[in-house]
């Protein structure tokens, strides 16, 4: 008893201690992804608690395949809390971040009783078990490679996901240990379907990457038990749960994404195909290696788009190698299964944590936060098999203070990004000094003395400055322009007319415009609309912006429904308003939203019988209630339009686009 309330003691520490010094980067702001998934989603500020509100909240992300929905409705309870404050959701996040440390340390405590077993004489104490399992849950708690699941507000998604993947490991390492020493057989089955029909499912929920939950079971029943009964026979039952939730849904799941992951359309918003995507990922893995092995905060950052991409197999020459290296410690990790089992489960758990990330999904290519559970199979691969292997008291000491020495190291660069995440400016004015050639850390600095500029005009020479020089930088999308454009307009200064050219000539030069660009016509049509002191955008020069960013063969449809807001609450051309959302229902006729769209612009245009049936396609593919608001707007819009209703109004509320 009293060492096992010495082992609680100590976890309550490095607890404690990762709170401590994650607390300062709470005071941060919103980042990149955080803004169309919770600032600028309507649909999660949520002003009553009810059923409907938080369904329609959940569902309201349309990026993922099963929109994460868990992980939605979080955000809209943080935001019927504390309105759009970062500061508690952030928090929230550390608190989760937390809880996925203890539950961390259950694990691993688990898999070395499992592996103490197997050992028999030479088995470990329980003593130094539970030692090993606190210095491995402290290195994965405080690694700095972790921090952007934390404090990247959005990647709640993440390390959501990853608290219900280790409650499904936790149960199914436990059932599957009562099933192979027979004791409480029932309870055992039952664990083991709770991960399989519970836990992986809410994992999914929270975000796509939870389906990797029973492919971590799946390293684990190879390194620990080889499919093998206690009398070595061949476990026909673990192979067919295996076969039926893990390899058939992965079966089914692939022939489901697998045609819209193969058309053109899919890649043509990337700046690489699938055969430099699979090349890229092989120097991308050796580097998540370095990065979650080396602690070294200035190598680290939210942005990596300027990592090179890989268009062959020697340009750049480590393309090969890496993919090699990568086949030889995959070999390394089946073959040490008997002489090191622990080294070989951590490399398979890091490999397999790669499997959606770094494969032919038409993903960015680089983030950190993906990493987060993968992490743990390097810190219990490399520490658990140190600190057991030394039985000598010299060596065992020396393992022990190197291990305890990397910990250290890996707290002070998480205190000091901690504290960089503290203040944006500050975070990217360190981003864009660490990484000069990346797009979206040099704009992020420029746009945040822009924010500033707004309230301080003294400022306004120090983000003209940075934006022009972040428009220099390769790859980069129409943000700076944007933001120049943008910020001229809040302080009354005239706006450049080569602001417009360069934004023209910079989408005509890209094959189709990425996310950044469609974030950027957003703002600019977004301020132009605004009910008090909109942006005055030249017509002729946006005509010609938006001319070049819908020439390419495969047409966004997020610029053309932005096309379309531009033209019937700007231009206040509701006819052409109606071309543009008809071709974008004719894409994608289930897609709620466009038929919206079109019904306000055909109300506008004084169409309302048309306004009408748009309406009712409305209802028809309302599923659960979640476009009933978009119902009751359209139908309040057209009451009020319709000259056979006394309540005649000419307001108009703009396309939600």
């Amino acid at each position: 008893m009293r060492r096992r309330g010495r082992t609680s003691a100590i976890l309550g520490a490095i607890l404690a201690l990762a709170a401590l010094v994650y607390w300062p980067g709470t005071r941060g702001g919103f980042m990149l992804d955080d803004y169309p998934n919770i600032v600028l989603n309507p649909a999660l500020h949520i002003h009553r608690l009810t059923p409907e509100t938080l369904l329609q909240a959940a569902f309201s992300e349309r990026s993922g395949l099963l929109r994460r929905p868990l992980s939605m409705a979080s955000f809209a309870l943080d935001y019927y809390a504390n309105g759009l404050d970062p500061r508690p959701m952030k928090r929230v996040n550390l608190a989760i971040h937390l809880l996925n440390g203890l539950l961390v340390f259950l694990l691993v405590r688990l898999i070395l009783a499992v592996f103490a077993r197997a050992r028999n004489q030479n088995a470990p104490s329980e003593k130094l078990r539970d030692a090993v399992a606190l210095m491995v849950t402290a290195a994965w708690l405080l690694a700095p490679i972790n921090l952007t699941s934390v404090l990247y507000v959005v990647q709640r998604m993440t390390s959501l996901a990853a608290t219900f993947t280790l409650l499904g490991l936790i149960a199914w390492l436990a059932g599957r240990e009562r099933l192979y020493t027979g004791r409480g057989r029932r309870r055992g089955l039952l664990l083991l379907a709770f991960a399989a029909v519970v836990a992986t499912p809410l994992a999914l929920l929270a975000k796509e990457i939870g389906a990797l939950t029973l492919l971590y079971a799946l390293v684990l029943e190879w390194a620990l038990y080889g499919f093998r009964r206690a009398d070595r026979h061949l476990d026909w039952g673990i192979v067919a749960y295996f076969l039926a939730f893990l390899v058939l849904p992965g079966i089914l799941g692939l022939a489901w994404v697998l045609p819209g992951i193969l058309a053109p359309s899919a890649w043509a918003a990337r700046p690489f195909s699938l055969g430099e995507r699979l090349l890229t990922e092989g120097r991308v893995l050796w580097h998540y290696l370095a990065w979650s092995l080396v602690p070294n905060p200035y190598a680290l950052s939210l942005y990596h788009d300027d990592f090179p991409i890989s268009t062959g197999l020697f340009s750049p020459w480590t393309s090969l190698p890496a993919w090699a290296g990568i086949a030889a410690l995959t070999g390394a990790g089946f073959a040490l299964r008997r002489r090191a089992p622990l080294f070989g489960l951590g490399i398979l758990w890091f490999l397999a944590g790669q499997v959606l990330t770094a494969g032919f999904i038409p993903l960015e290519l680089v983030f950190e936060h993906r990493q987060y559970l993968p992490t743990l199979g390097l810190f219990l691969g490399l520490f658990a098999t140190l600190l057991l292997a030394t039985p000598r008291m010299r060596l065992a000491r020396a393992a022990w203070l190197g291990v305890a020495a990397f910990v250290a190291l890996s707290t002070a660069a998480l205190a000091l990004r901690a504290q960089t995440w503290s203040n944006p400016l500050l975070y990217y004015l360190s981003a864009a000094t660490d990484h000069p050639r990346s797009p979206r850390a040099t704009y992020g600095y420029g746009r945040e003395l822009a924010i500033l500029a707004n309230a301080n005009p003294a400022l306004a020479p120090k983000a003209y400055a940075a934006l022009e020089r972040a428009a220099r930088v390769p790859g980069q999308s129409i943000n700076p322009e944007s933001s120049m454009i943008l910020l001229s307009s809040w302080l009354g200064k005239p706006v450049k007319s080569r602001w417009y050219q360069e934004m023209e000539r910079s989408l005509a030069r890209r094959r189709i415009p990425n996310a950044q660009d469609v974030s950027a016509l957003f703002a600019l049509v977004r301020c132009a609309t605004r009910a008090t002191n909109p942006c005055r955008l030249d017509p002729r020069r946006m005509r010609a912006v938006f001319a070049a960013a819908l020439a390419n063969p495969y047409p966004n449809r997020d610029i053309m429904a932005i096309h379309g807001n531009y033209q019937l609450n700007v231009l206040h051309r509701a006819d052409r308003a109606v071309q543009t959302f008809s071709a974008l229902v004719r894409l994608a006729p289930r897609r709620a939203l466009y038929h919206y769209d079109l019904g306000v612009a055909l109300a506008a245009g004084g169409r309302f019988q048309a306004a009408r049936s748009e309406l009712a396609t409305l209802k028809r593919l309302d599923r659960a209630g979640l476009e009933r608001p978009l119902i009751r707007r359209l139908s309040h819009l057209i009451h009020r339009l319709d000259p056979s209703h006394a309540a005649k109004t000419t307001s108009l509320p703009p396309a939600d686009s």
